[in-house]
């Protein structure tokens, strides 16, 4: 089945902060967008004698951070993107709980996590994003947290680590 996923770079997100977004529709062709300035080199700027600004060119450690970066997050949307297709008849994001959604990667295959329950894998699951895309969950705000810490994000997070750090899983 085709997918179609093409990746759009994506100027800006209206709203809350987002350095990506999946849109969960057969009927577009860029269903992932990735913020553009991710790509822009991170040089420091700094002041000459005369008080101008200057942008020093992109240190390798510094490209080698930025690239880091679009991979997490190119996986992470990529999470989604296999979240979502579950077969040409079951595309949805409305999978409940985590296990739903691990139950659809696995192709619903019976008794494979009857012995795991959802509260100890999202127990695990709020742990390794900590680890991948950490946040101090008492300064934000309580939205963000749910948001964060929802079925369809953990999954999506464990997908990106999966993808790039697959020991970490």
């Amino acid at each position: 089945t085709e997918l179609g996923a093409n990746i759009k770079l994506q100027k800006k997100f209206r709203g809350r902060a987002k350095l990506g977004d999946f849109t969960p529709s057969a009927n577009t062709d860029s269903r992932i967008r990735i913020l553009r300035e991710l790509f822009e080199p991170q040089g420091e700027e700094v002041m000459d004698g005369e008080g101008n600004v200057e942008k020093l060119p992109e240190t390798p450690e510094q490209q080698m951070e930025r690239i880091h970066g679009i991979e997490k997050v190119l996986a992470h949307e990529i999470g989604h993107l296999f979240d979502w297709f579950g077969g040409t008849e079951n595309m949805t994001l409305k999978r409940g709980n985590i296990l739903g959604r691990i139950a659809n990667l696995r192709n619903y295959t019976e008794g494979q996590f009857m012995d795991m329950s959802n509260k100890d894998i999202r127990k695990e699951l709020k742990a390794l994003t900590q680890i991948w895309n950490p946040f101090d969950e008492a300064s934000v705000p309580k939205k963000y947290k749910t948001y964060r810490y929802s079925a369809k994000e953990l999954y999506a997070e464990a997908l990106s680590v999966f993808l790039n750090k697959p020991s970490l899983v």
